[in-house]
């Protein structure tokens, strides 16, 4: 019975094993694949750092947790009031506070005051705090209600707001910062007050040191067709890229909602979009070259390289694997039982036809 009973926890543990591998193998094939810079370590429980022109996300710690905002509902009151002229007194402006978050592409979240005072129906996110930010900033007026921080001086320029230290919103920070060439959107909530500062900066340094901004228009390259049209970039559009990335090392995606855009991802990156228009169909020497060919991009986009793609495939094999094991050692499971039964019945008839006679396991 042991040697059985080996064999079906080996098999078991095998099945376990190969889970574990799929898991921690992929990963580290997609993250030894990319060329998406190292982030430093901060002790914020969810943190976004954003560009601001392009809207590419740089860095991101749980952001899409929803938390309390605290004071930093104040970035959302001042946005409203500089848009709309209301007074916060309005009836109509927590309306319009929700409205406008909405618009700024912060979805997932719910104001129900314009003051940060603590509700169950009033929550945000760290990715949402730095949409309504990055609306915010286009407005006239916006940086200069609020005060610049003295500990990030080391900044051309820096917008802060800093809540109370108490539960449950905790300490949080929103901050803005401009070289005078790009500009960066910081939020980090849920922090020590002490390293608030410290994980600001270190963002910003990476944010700077680790990647550039180009203009896609004069950057790009490539010729992109979609249903048999070339579309063309309009205009100055700005992306964010790894300074070890050039812009033929990125996917473009075309997003057909609304307005023709073309976005640009790297590795799951968001890194900007572009406006672009359709132009004449290609001549017959341009159609018979290979274009890239713009897609609809799905809501969570990912870019695989071949070497990820290779990953995916073992992922399929080990997990088919695990099955048939699975399928194998509970097979021989019910095997083991059924021979078990039928050996107590065999012994239970002998017993009765020999009451005399002692049998041993």
């Amino acid at each position: 019975m042991q040697p059985f009973i080996k064999s079906c926890a080996a098999f078991i543990f095998a099945g376990i094993l190969c889970f574990t591998l799929i898991g921690t193998t992929a990963y580290g094939a997609e993250s030894s694949d990319s060329r998406w810079p190292a982030a430093p370590q901060i002790s914020a429980d969810t943190a976004v750092l954003i560009d601001a022109a392009s809207g590419a996300v740089l860095y991101e710690k749980d952001a899409g947790r929803l938390v309390y905002p605290a004071d930093l509902t104040l970035l959302l009151t001042a946005y409203v009031t500089l848009t709309t002229g209301l007074p916060e007194t309005d009836s109509s402006f927590i309306d319009q506070m929700n409205e406008a978050a909405v618009q700024a592409g912060a979805a997932q979240s719910h104001f129900s005051n314009t003051t940060g005072e603590h509700s169950a129906d009033h929550y945000t996110s760290a990715r949402d705090l730095a949409a309504i930010m990055r609306a915010a900033l286009t407005v006239p007026d916006f940086i200069s209600r609020f005060r610049s921080d003295e500990a990030l001086t080391s900044w051309a320029s820096v917008t802060d707001v800093i809540t109370g230290s108490g539960d449950p919103a905790g300490v949080s920070l929103a901050a803005y910062v401009s070289d005078g060439d790009r500009a960066l959107i910081c939020i980090l909530l849920h922090s020590a007050e002490m390293d608030l500062s410290t994980d600001a900066a270190a963002l910003f340094s990476y944010g700077y040191e680790d990647f550039i901004s180009v203009n896609a228009d004069e950057s790009e390259t490539r010729t992109f067709s979609r249903e048999g049209m070339i579309y063309t970039i309009l205009g100055e559009n700005t992306v964010t890229l790894p300074r070890a990335v050039s812009i033929e090392d990125v996917d473009a995606a075309f997003d057909a909602d609304g307005e023709p855009v073309m976005q640009y991802y790297y590795g799951g990156h968001f890194l900007g979009s572009c406006r672009v228009q359709a132009g004449e169909k290609p001549s017959a020497a341009e159609a018979g070259e290979a274009l890239p060919d713009l897609y609809a991009q799905p809501e969570e986009t990912q870019s695989y390289s071949f070497t990820h793609i290779l990953w995916l495939i073992m992922k399929i094999v080990l997990l088919l694997a695990c099955i048939i094991a699975a399928i194998f050692a509970v097979l021989l499971l019910r095997a083991f039982i059924l021979r078990r039964r039928h050996i107590l019945a065999r012994k239970q008839r002998i017993r009765k036809q020999y009451p005399d006679v002692h049998i041993y396991s």
